[in-house]
C-alpha cells in the first residue's frame, strides 16, 4: 500500500492572485484553507478509530492521505473473499481473437485497416496453480479456472497479431475491472463492495498512534505556513503586506484561533505516550 500524507499549501493558496486580487479576497482564501484545515484535524483527533465503519474510516483517512493499493493488497484481498490464497498476478495469453477497426495518422495521411487482436487477461493465480509461460489458454480452460478459483481475472487486455495457432472467437468473460498501477487512486470497485476487505488493511496500515504522529507533523507545518504569511507584514511589497496584514487580524481575534491551540495542546500529550 503506498501512502502519502497530503501537503499544506496554505502560503500558496493564499498567494495564488497576489498583485491581481484584493487583500480581502486574498485573505478569503486563507480563512477558508485554514478552516478546512482545522476542520480535518479536529475530526481525526477526536474520531474514534473502532467505532467507524470501515468506509467512514476510509473517507476519514482520504481527506489526509493519498491511498494507493498495490499487487499484493489486492492478492491479500481476493483471498480472503475466495478463502483461497493468491500470490501471483500473471498476464494470461488466450486463444480467443477478434477483429477491429485500427487506424493511423490524421488529415490527408490518415489510414484504416482491419486488423485482428489477441484477447489477454490480467488475472491473480493460486497457489496451487502452475502458470505455463509458454501456453495459450482455451477460453474453456480459462473458464475451467475460474470456476476452481485457481485464478480471478482483474482485466482484459488485447494485442495486435497477424495469426495465432488454434484461434477462437472471441466471448467476453467478466473481470473485476481492476487496474494495479502503482500510483494515483486506484480503488477499484471490487474494494469498494467489499470495505470490510479493504478495511483490513486500513486498520492494520493505520493505527490511531501513527495517524496521531502524522496530525502532530501536519500542524507544526501548517503553524510554519502561517507564521510566514505573517512574517510578510514587514514585507516592503504592499500586496504582501496588505494580505498578510488582513489574515493576521482575522486569525487573532478569530474563534478558529482558540480551537487550534486547543488541537496542538490535544496533539502533544497524545504523541508523546
Amino acid at each position: 500500500m503506498e501512502t502519502e500524507r497530503k501537503r499544506i499549501s496554505l502560503v500558496e493558496d493564499t498567494y495564488a492572485y497576489i498583485g491581481r486580487a484584493s487583500d480581502e479576497e486574498n485573505a478569503k482564501e486563507f480563512k477558508t484553507k485554514l478552516q478546512k484545515y482545522i476542520s480535518i484535524l479536529k475530526e481525526v483527533v477526536e474520531s474514534d478509530f473502532d467505532k467507524l465503519t470501515d468506509k467512514e474510516l476510509y473517507e476519514l483517512l482520504s481527506k489526509v492521505y493519498g491511498i494507493s493499493l498495490d499487487e499484493d493488497d489486492y492478492l491479500k484481498m481476493l483471498s480472503m473473499y475466495n478463502n483461497k490464497k493468491y500470490t501471483f498476478i500473471h498476464r494470461i495469453p488466450t486463444t480467443m481473437t477478434f477483429k477491429d477497426r485500427a487506424t493511423e495518422g490524421h488529415g490527408r495521411s490518415f489510414d484504416w485497416w482491419e486488423q485482428l487482436y489477441q484477447v489477454y487477461y490480467l488475472a491473480a493465480t493460486s497457489d496451487t496453480f502452475k502458470f505455463d509461460y509458454n501456453k495459450t489458454y482455451s477460453k474453456e480452460e480459462i473458464k475451467k479456472l475460474i470456476a476452481n478459483k485457481n485464478i480471478v481475472l482483474l482485466k482484459q487486455e488485447e494485442k495486435a497479431i497477424d495469426s495465432i495457432r488454434g484461434q477462437e472467437e472471441y466471448e467476453p468473460i467478466p473481470t473485476l475491472n481492476i487496474d494495479i498501477n502503482g500510483y494515483g487512486d486506484n480503488i477499484s470497485k471490487f474494494v469498494l463492495d467489499n470495505y470490510s476487505l479493504f478495511g483490513k488493511l486500513l486498520r492494520k496500515r493505520f493505527t490511531k498512534k501513527t495517524v496521531l504522529k502524522d496530525m502532530r507533523e501536519m500542524i507544526d507545518e501548517l503553524t510554519e505556513e502561517m507564521q510566514d504569511i505573517f512574517s510578510d507584514i514587514k514585507s516592503s511589497d504592499p500586496n504582501y503586506s496588505g494580505t498578510a496584514r488582513v489574515c493576521k487580524e482575522w486569525f487573532d481575534s478569530s474563534s478558529e484561533k482558540t480551537e487550534y491551540q486547543g488541537i496542538q495542546k490535544t496533539l502533544k500529550p497524545a504523541n508523546n505516550k
